[in-house]
């Protein structure tokens, strides 16, 4: 269960609309606010299905300027590796940091493929 204050799932449910309207079938939080671990310093971890790589741009600019926190977006259409990784219970994965460097190398090859 996700226990986050007023502000936060408001934020979450902005997020949520936007990437709707952008086309998400699937919409998934994960990382700290799963973990039990956040903060206000924490940023929203979001991973998603049926987000076309057309609208990534738009949809991460949206992400950016209207949620107060901001937010990481996985593409698990284009991300098979990182769509595992997610699925394991939070025990087997040890480093949040591995995590993290995992994202900001996934989403560089995202927008490399052809």
């Amino acid at each position: 269960m996700i226990k986050a204050d007023t502000k936060t799932k408001e934020d979450i449910d902005l997020a949520k609309e936007i990437l709707l309207k952008f086309g998400c079938r699937e919409i998934y939080i994960f990382g700290s606010l799963i973990e039990g671990n956040f903060t206000e310093n924490s940023d929203i971890d979001i991973a998603v299905v049926g987000l076309p790589k057309s609208k990534v741009f738009t949809a991460y600019g949206e992400l950016i300027e209207k949620p107060s926190r901001s937010v990481d977006l996985i593409g698990l259409d284009y991300d098979h590796d990182f769509s595992k990784i997610i699925n394991m219970p939070s025990s087997s994965i040890d480093d949040y940091t591995a995590r993290e460097t995992l994202f900001r190398t996934n989403l560089l090859s995202f927008f490399n493929e052809s």
